[in-house]
């Protein structure tokens, strides 16, 4: 895992464009692309919560990172935890309260942002 957090943290994803944003019952999908560098798709597994307010224009990205923490983690877990009590059953047979998340940035050069709350990251080329 921390090989595919090294890889997104480490790259240069300004002027990278999204393509699509593909959501079903356990994952949301990213899929980017760059002239010269082709199309990546980021999986994140297991989501917990999912935040883009606000879109307009621009799909053209000026940075993406994951990070350990964050706002939409905790927003999601103290939504679960509010729904199901302070011990819910594990999510999709799968998904516990306990687990270690991720929280996928992606900024916009307009400004705005595409927050993800999830368990697992992978990457496809």
């Amino acid at each position: 895992m921390n090989k595919v957090i090294n890889k997104i943290n480490m790259s240069r994803w300004n002027d990278w464009t999204l393509d699509k944003l593909e959501i079903d019952y356990d994952k949301v999908i990213i899929k980017v692309s760059e002239e010269l560098e082709g199309a990546v798709e980021i999986l994140c597994n297991d989501y917990i919560g999912f935040s883009f307010v606000g879109h307009w224009d621009e799909c053209v990205i000026e940075k993406m990172e994951v990070t350990h923490k964050g706002k939409l983690i905790e927003d999601s877990i103290n939504t679960v935890i509010r729904l199901h009590g302070e011990h819910p059953l594990p999510g999709g047979g799968v998904k516990n309260i306990e687990d270690s998340w991720y929280q996928i940035n992606v900024r916009f050069i307009d400004g705005n942002s595409i927050y993800i709350a999830c368990k697992s990251i992978d990457i496809r080329n």
